[in-house]
């Protein structure tokens, strides 16, 4: 499968998957950009939020669990020196609905965490990440 990267002004991109689906990248006016889209490593943590939360509510699902939301907050630190990469990041999950079981929120979250998502595994790698959850 290839995967594309197409340069289309100033700093910005659109990347494009084998499927036709696209984004727009792009930098803040700060570095030279417009601002037009997210920059690729705020996508890499939009990525990990995404993928962990899949996983989260594919399990879920199987359980039979009443999950009416999932929000997932991230919040990370960088390096001060270039390339300034990753050196913590927390994911924070916030749960709603009926009679949701924190044994089975634990147990999402851990199989996530530790088994499926390819990006938090990559990412691990590279930094901690602490996973925490809570009921609303």
């Amino acid at each position: 499968m290839t995967y594309r990267v197409s340069w289309t002004e100033d700093l910005t991109f659109k990347g494009s998957t084998p499927e036709g689906l696209d984004i727009t990248m792009d930098a803040s006016s700060e570095f030279g950009g417009n601002g037009r889209g997210p920059r690729p490593v705020e996508l890499l943590l939009l990525g990990l939020g995404g993928c962990t939360g899949m996983d989260v509510m594919s399990i879920l699902k199987k359980k039979r669990a009443d999950v009416k939301s999932l929000d997932i907050e991230i919040e990370s630190e960088r390096s001060t020196e270039h390339p300034k990469i990753f050196t913590k990041i927390e994911v924070k999950y916030i749960f709603g609905g009926n009679d949701l079981k924190e044994s089975d929120i634990n147990r999402a979250v851990e199989l996530s965490t530790e088994k499926y998502c390819v990006v938090g595994s990559m990412l691990k790698k590279a930094c901690s990440i602490e996973y925490t959850w809570k009921i609303k």
